[in-house]
């Protein structure tokens, strides 16, 4: 199992924006992404790197952790701190996003799954199955080549 913990750090009076830089794992033998317990907003790119990697920002101090474990590497944003994060994934992984309280971005993965997510979900170029379930909050998606189904969706589902 490998870990990556980064602290961040708020500067004393203004809350300015402290980046996340350098978490990052390689994708060997990973299937998924799971990321869980977010609060803020959340963006996925899908690309042709060979690594999850994390990088973004934050306002008060806290510790942003991969965990990769049984072909899944998980993020996790303890003491439930606002962050702004960019997590960029080889293309062929699935995605899972559990508990997201803020807007959520996906972009060229194999397949999404959002469950218990409050905030607007935005996806696009998905090449696979596309799944929601308890969501407040608008869903739209735009290229998706695979089964789309939903439960629970409050603020409804756009298909573009």
């Amino acid at each position: 199992m490998s870990v990556w913990f980064l602290v961040l750090s708020a500067f004393a009076g203004d809350c300015e924006k402290v980046a996340i830089d350098g978490a990052a794992l390689s994708s060997e033998g990973v299937r998924a992404l799971a990321i869980r317990d977010v609060r803020g907003s959340v963006a996925v790119v899908g690309g042709d790197g060979a690594e999850v990697k994390a990088t973004g920002k934050s306002c008060a101090d806290g510790a942003i952790r991969l965990v990769k474990r049984d072909g899944v590497v998980t993020l996790v944003v303890k003491g439930g701190e606002e962050v702004a994060l960019v997590i960029e994934v080889p293309r062929g992984l699935a995605v899972g996003v559990y508990g997201s309280v803020g807007p959520v971005d996906v972009r060229g993965t194999a397949s999404i799954r959002v469950a218990n997510t409050t905030g607007p979900v935005n996806v696009e170029d998905v090449r696979g199955a596309v799944f929601f379930d308890h969501v407040v909050g608008t869903v739209t998606l735009r290229g998706i080549g695979g089964e789309v189904a939903s439960s629970d969706v409050t603020g409804g589902v756009q298909v573009l």
